[in-house]
């Protein structure tokens, strides 16, 4: 659901950004990356809907070649196609499907209100077309194999795009880092002592029901 919603937004930032301006060689590499991985998604989307096996063929063939998951290949094999059955299930399902679009769509929409009060906070006033842009590139961004997180190539490449769009260099690179400090970050630390704190205990209870 939520690659449905990404690549829509992308496209349609790409049409603005090619109709009201002169995208710099650079964003067209970010573009084809995209468009590389998003097509091996769409890929795997069809494989799964529509039963075509290869993603099966190779999880088989990881479990033949890889000793310890070749120990647990039925357990991996029934929980596959469960999941399976439950992705086909949820596209075809017409509430589901437009709940959660709607959902992802509002999500999208908070992302773009808060690269807007960002700027604002920061001094600096931004449109509607250039928030939209800025949100479609970010998505681009994220998709591009890296590093975890794509730290580092996702910050620099953030600050790029604000600067394109007209945001001062200090301004955009201020909100990129307080952006990725709060949601990225701020999330990653907190998450990670929950875990160690509630997380630890969660496995072990399991661990004793399943024995």
């Amino acid at each position: 659901m939520e690659f449905i919603v990404d690549g829509t937004v992308v496209m349609a930032a790409l049409i603005l950004l090619l109709v009201f301006m002169s995208p710099p060689p650079w964003i067209f590499g970010i573009i084809l990356v995209f468009a590389l991985v998003s097509s091996l998604i769409i890929f795997i989307i069809l494989d799964i809907y529509f039963a075509l096996k290869i993603v099966n063929k190779i999880v088989l063939w990881i479990c033949k070649h890889i000793k310890s998951v070749k120990e647990r290949k039925e357990d991996i094999l029934e929980k596959y196609e469960g999941f399976r059955q439950n992705f086909k299930r949820a596209l075809q399902d017409k509430g589901i499907f437009s709940q959660t679009l709607t959902l992802s769509f509002m999500r999208k929409a908070f992302e773009g209100m808060k690269y807007y009060v960002l700027l604002a906070a920061l001094g600096h006033q931004i449109g509607f077309t250039s928030i939209f842009i800025a949100v479609g590139l970010s998505i681009t961004l994220l998709l591009i194999p890296g590093i975890p997180g794509n730290i580092g190539v996702y910050e620099g490449g953030m600050a790029a795009v604000f600067i394109f769009l007209g945001v001062p260099s200090g301004v955009a690179a201020t909100a990129v880092f307080l952006d990725r400090l709060v949601w990225y970050w701020g999330i990653t630390g907190i998450g990670g002592i929950l875990g160690t704190k509630y997380g630890l205990d969660l496995l072990t209870k399991r661990k004793a029901e399943e024995i």
